[in-house]
């Protein structure tokens, strides 16, 4: 057995149906470049965040990725709505005292 059949995956990767990746089309891909042409246009660098970057298969940076928004926020409201799906009430601060759960961070 030769050492790179070691490092191959066993069985197919465990991925729900709900996230098959799905290529863009070429109509979508072009909007997307419109869209991104035009934000860069009206967008100053400062308010843009760097939140990684993209690196080719030799880990070499490639192209960086930027967010307008705060990546928290993304998290915190991604978070709420699994919560909500799943049958829990999600409230603000002001009534945690009053919460079966709470989490701070």
């Amino acid at each position: 057995m030769a050492k790179n059949e070691l490092l191959l995956p066993k069985s197919p990767p465990d991925e729900p149906e709900q996230f098959k990746f799905v290529e863009f089309t070429d109509v979508q891909n072009r909007t997307w470049d419109q869209e991104f042409r035009a934000l860069k246009k009206t967008v100053p660098q400062a308010d843009l965040r760097e939140i990684g970057s993209l690196r080719n298969m030799f880990g070499m940076v490639m192209s960086h990725v930027y967010a307008l928004n705060d990546p928290g926020a993304w998290l915190a409201e991604t978070l709420k709505m699994d919560l909500e799906r799943q049958g829990a009430t999600v409230v603000d601060v002001s009534r945690a005292e009053s919460a079966d759960l709470c989490g701070v961070g």
